[in-house]
Order: structure tokens, then C-alpha cells, then sequence
């Protein structure tokens, strides 16, 4: 930070060697000997109008500084009738509020360079203090500590602040669009399974294909009451179970092929678990056995939720009146 009685003197001619020095206390700036800025001051560099490096040299009240080095610009030249008018950046206040914080020029007396200006917060400026007096252009971008914008843009806020502004929107956006590629692969998940349910390879059980002498019989409890449930096995001992290890299962028909009892009622529970006392039912069906049981047969078809993979996969059943009823059976599957 630039201190006073670093250089009060540069030379005019623009090299720090050189002789005839003007004084520059009474501008109030404060500058290292042989540094960039001694050679743009010497030149007028740092007097074009882009910012004015000025010190505090009275302390009227919260909204008014006085600065003497910056005297005699001219009436309106700092806070113009028309046009933005320059912004007052707080360069050193001893690390303290203000330092940091920006505000526009309110008033300007160009006799004695004194600025009014808005009070800043938490805090005010005291003698000593530097300013940088920054042209609109510049100071429209604001400086770290501006607050982001809310809203639509105004003609007050600073580029600063409409960057964080766009900044938390982008981050506010990013987490719907994760939001939304997770739905998306949901619905993705959705449509997989919709299309293995329209448009599938079936497969039968038990597989009449290998050997069409294959039967699947179920076998009711005592009278109107389920039996026990049993893994669904085929004559050759193949169980369903064997079939669900390495494939969840979805079972779309259930085929009656005969019953031992005519005229009556069976009713047919299937579900999977890892044992007879944790099976969740997923799927029951009832029918009406006739005297055409012999003859022909009956299927229904069906949307039942899958048997999960791994699991073993049960039947039970009870008949109307009748106690160790049987059926024969058939079912239609394919993977999921």
C-alpha cells in the first residue's frame, strides 16, 4: 500500500533522475521512486479521467469526504448534470469497513474537492483513508464483496452483480438438470420394461419342448383351506427356482390343463421368498372346474408383477369341498 513519505516528488520531465520535480502534496498522491506509477503521473498518465488516486483529507460526516488533491476539476466534472456520474472505490481504511466497498458520486465541489456520497455500511471513512475515483464505465463492473442481483436488470446494479446473479441460476439450473436426467433414465428404465412386455421371448414351463411328457401338478390343502407352500417342480424335478437364479421371471399365462374334481372352485396363489414362512404373493387366480375337464382346457393370461432373481419361487391352492384336489398345469414366462 501506498504510504505518505514514500515520494512526495516526480520528475517533471518523467524520469525519477532528472531534474525540475514538481511537488505533488498538495494533489495528495503518494508514489514509490522509479515505480510504474511515478512515470505515469510524471506523464499525466494517471489524469485522463479513467480514475483519480486521492486521500482523505477531512472527515466531514457519514456522506461527505473532502480530498484536496482533487480540487478544481471542474463544477459537474465528477457527478455530471447528464450521465452517469464517477464512483468512489475505498482503496486502504486501516482493513476495515469501508474498504472494498463502492458508491456513486452524489455531489462534487470542484473548489476545495469535496464529494457527498451515500453512507457506506458498517463502517465510514476517516482521515487518511485512500480512495480510488473511478470513471462509470469502469465502476459498472463492481468489485468481489457486490451482492448478486435479483430480478430483472436495472440501471443501478453493477456487471458484478448480474454475474452472480447468472452464476446461481446456472448452479440452481444444473441441479434440475440432474434432476431431469434422472427422471429421464427412470422413464428410460420405464420404457425398457414396457417394451419386454410388448415384444418378449416366451418360454414354457414345464418345457414341453424338451420333453412334450413333462407335467406340473398342484395339490390343494384340506377342505376350503390352502396348502402349504411348495416350490412349483415339473415331473423331471425341474423347479422354477432353478429357473428364477439367474433370470428374474414374469409370468404372463396360467394354463389348466385337468382337475380331479369337477364342479368346483380351486384357487391358485404363486409368490416367491427365500423360504415357506416370507413369500410375497404375486399373483392368484380362481376357476371353476366342469365336466369338460377331461376334454379341454382353460388359460388365462395375466400381468403379474416379476419374480425377483434369486428367490424360490412357490404355488398353493385349495379346492371347494375337497381336500388334496390336484390340478395340472402349465405356465408361460419369459425373463426380465
Amino acid at each position: 500500500m501506498f504510504e505518505p513519505g514514500d515520494v512526495y516528488k516526480v520528475p517533471k520531465g518523467g524520469r525519477p533522475e532528472s531534474r525540475g520535480f514538481i511537488d505533488l502534496e498538495r494533489r495528495g498522491l503518494y508514489v514509490r521512486p522509479n515505480s510504474i506509477q511515478a512515470w505515469m503521473i510524471a506523464d499525466g498518465a494517471l489524469d485522463y479521467g479513467l480514475s483519480f488516486y486521492a486521500q482523505v483529507n477531512t472527515y466531514t460526516d457519514t456522506t461527505h469526504f473532502k480530498a484536496s488533491g482533487l480540487a478544481g476539476k471542474g463544477a459537474g466534472f465528477f457527478k455530471p448534470t447528464a450521465g452517469a456520474p464517477y464512483e468512489i472505490y475505498v482503496v486502504q481504511a486501516d482493513a476495515a469497513a469501508p474498504e472494498g466497498q463502492i458508491t456513486p458520486v452524489v455531489a462534487y465541489t470542484t473548489a476545495d474537492g469535496t464529494f457527498q456520497h451515500a453512507a457506506f455500511s458498517g463502517g465510514n471513512l476517516a482521515v487518511g483513508d485512500i480512495v480510488l475515483i473511478i470513471h462509470p464505465l469502469i465502476a459498472s463492473l463492481g468489485t468481489k464483496a457486490t451482492a448478486a442481483a435479483t430480478g430483472a436488470v436495472t440501471t443501478t446494479d453493477y456487471i458484478a452483480a448480474y454475474i452472480k446473479q447468472l452464476v446461481t441460476q446456472l448452479l440452481a439450473t444444473d441441479v434440475v438438470v440432474d434432476d431431469i436426467h434422472t427422471d429421464v433414465a427412470t422413464v428410460d428404465g420405464m420404457v425398457d420394461q414396457l417394451l419386454v412386455e410388448l415384444a418378449h421371448r416366451s418360454y414354457i414351463f414345464p418345457d414341453l419342448s424338451s420333453n412334450i411328457d413333462l407335467t406340473c401338478t398342484f395339490t390343494s390343502g384340506e377342505i376350503d383351506t390352502f396348502g402349504t407352500w411348495a416350490e412349483i417342480t415339473d415331473s423331471g424335478a425341474t423347479t422354477m427356482t432353478s429357473i428364477a437364479a439367474s433370470h428374474a421371471l414374469r409370468v404372463s399365462a396360467l394354463r389348466i390343463r385337468t382337475s380331479s374334481v369337477a364342479d368346483v372352485l380351486y384357487v391358485i396363489e404363486m409368490g416367491y421368498g427365500p423360504d415357506t414362512d416370507n413369500v410375497t404373493i404375486v399373483d392368484v387366480h380362481e376357476f371353476g372346474s366342469g365336466t369338460k375337464k377331461i376334454d379341454s382346457d382353460e388359460q388365462v393370461r395375466f400381468r403379474a408383477p416379476e419374480f425377483t432373481q434369486g428367490q424360490k419361487v412357490y404355488y398353493r391352492m385349495k379346492t371347494e369341498d375337497n381336500a388334496n384336489a390336484t390340478v395340472t398345469i402349465g405356465l408361460r414366462y419369459h425373463y426380465h
